[in-house]
């Protein structure tokens, strides 16, 4: 689920108009964290495999600490909405796991619908130590793996109602941070220079997200200026629009052949008759 949340929040990110750079400057508060938790069940998974017989005997230590990881890089998170959904799905999938000795209990029967079959084998065999298949003694079954994503989906898999809620605050925190650095500089530039008005013009300008919450300013006194939503196009769109217009009502149209565009390039063109 987290792949599918993290390759979607990015695609529609891009379409609302937000800049996949931004996320390179993603205010993440101790992300190591974070890294942590999941360095500690992936050690244990992968030591376990090597025959190495604790941490198969101690997967709800195991747990217990990767959790606990993960809850202190949500805890320096917490303003933010996203992560309170995550923590949601944390919480969740963390109170099930722990009633049912540190291991994720898994629908067989739902493994078996979407032909997951090798993977509910290696369960009950012992091969994947942070899952358990279902039983009569299961407890908060319904908190469990037990919904399905099936075929014609190219990964069929099965999930928890707590996955679904760290999908959901995942997307949230991605599609907030490809649009938040560019108002929050924006914001300081203002301040720092004293301005009083803001325009926002490209395609940016189209991200819903993004005209709302530059809105919200007028409320502290800001003049806010957004072209309407059929301007809010890509800036490579538009020039192209004005270079076929030129060619189209140009009285030579050996001007715009390709052999001489390098010579007769000229970024100031009188455009106004358009």
């Amino acid at each position: 689920m987290l792949v599918e949340s993290v390759g979607t929040s990015l695609a529609v990110g891009k379409l609302r108009g937000g800049s996949f750079s931004n996320i390179k400057d993603a205010s993440l508060e101790k992300w190591y964290f974070f890294i942590l938790g999941f360095m500690v069940e992936f050690a244990a998974v992968y030591m376990a495999s090597r025959e190495v017989s604790f941490f198969r005997d101690n997967i709800l230590i195991v747990h217990f600490l990767s959790y606990l990881l993960l809850f202190i890089g949500i805890y320096f998170n917490r303003r933010t909405l996203s992560f309170r959904i995550v923590f949601i799905g944390v919480f969740l999938n963390f109170l099930v796991i722990m009633a049912n000795g540190g291991q994720m209990p898994v629908s067989g029967d739902a493994m078996a619908d979407i032909g997951l079959m090798d993977n509910m084998i290696a369960i009950r065999d012992g091969k994947i130590i942070t899952h358990t298949l279902m039983n009569g003694n299961t407890a908060l079954k319904y908190l469990g793996d037990i919904f399905v994503l099936a075929k014609p989906y190219p990964r069929p898999k099965i999930f928890s109602i707590g996955d679904v809620f760290m999908a959901l605050g995942i997307y949230m925190y991605i599609q907030e941070t490809m649009i938040k650095t560019l108002f929050d500089k924006t914001l300081k530039a203002a301040i720092k220079y004293k301005a009083k008005s803001i325009a926002v013009s490209g395609g940016v300008s189209a991200n819903s997200g993004l005209r709302e919450r530059f809105y919200r300013l007028r409320e502290k006194g800001f003049n806010i200026y957004f072209p309407d939503t059929e301007y809010s196009t890509d800036n490579a769109a538009m020039i192209g629009l004005t270079g076929y217009l030129k060619y189209k009502y140009s009285e030579s149209k050996e001007y715009f052949k390709l052999e001489s565009l390098a010579q007769k390039a000229n970024p100031r063109l009188d455009y106004s008759d358009f």
